[in-house]
C-alpha cells in the first residue's frame, strides 16, 4: 500500500500513550507496564515539556500527573481539551486536594485517579481509548 508523505508524517507523530510524570518511581512503573503491554509511548517530566511535545505528537492517551514542576497538569489538560481530537486524558495525583480540584474543574473532559496508580484501571482506560474507532 502506498502512503503519502502527509500520511507518513502523521503516522510518525502518533504514539499510543504520553506519560507526563515527575516522580521517577511512578514513571518507571508506568513504563514497565506499557512495555509489557507493547504499547508505544513517550515520556516527559514536566508540564512545559508536555505542551511542547504535544505540538509534535498525537497520543491517544495522556497520563498526566497533576502536580508538576512549572506548568501543572490541570493547565496542560485544559489546553489539550481544546484540540479538535484530544486524547483521553487521565490525571493522577497522590494529593487528595489536587484530585478534588481536578474533579471540580469546568473542563471536566478527563478521568482523575489517585496515586498509587492502579495499573489495571490504567490498562482498561488505554484499551478503551485504543479500541475506539476514529470519528
Amino acid at each position: 500500500m502506498d502512503m503519502s508523505l502527509d500520511d507518513l508524517k502523521k503516522r510518525l507523530r502518533q504514539v499510543d500513550v504520553m506519560i507526563v510524570e515527575d516522580d521517577q518511581a511512578q514513571c518507571e512503573e508506568l513504563r514497565d507496564f506499557l512495555d509489557w503491554s507493547r504499547v508505544t509511548y513517550h515520556v516527559v517530566n514536566d508540564g512545559l515539556s508536555a505542551l511542547e511535545a504535544l505540538e509534535q505528537l498525537e497520543p491517544k492517551v495522556l497520563i498526566l500527573d497533576i502536580r508538576l514542576p512549572g506548568v501543572d497538569g490541570i493547565h496542560v489538560a485544559k489546553e489539550v481539551a481544546k484540540r479538535p481530537n484530544p486524547p483521553v486524558t487521565i490525571l493522577v495525583s497522590g494529593h487528595m486536594d489536587s484530585v478534588i480540584e481536578a474533579n471540580e474543574s469546568p473542563a471536566q473532559r478527563f478521568r482523575v485517579i489517585e496515586k498509587p496508580v492502579d495499573l489495571r484501571l490504567i490498562g482498561r482506560f488505554i484499551h478503551d481509548a485504543l479500541e475506539k474507532k476514529p470519528a
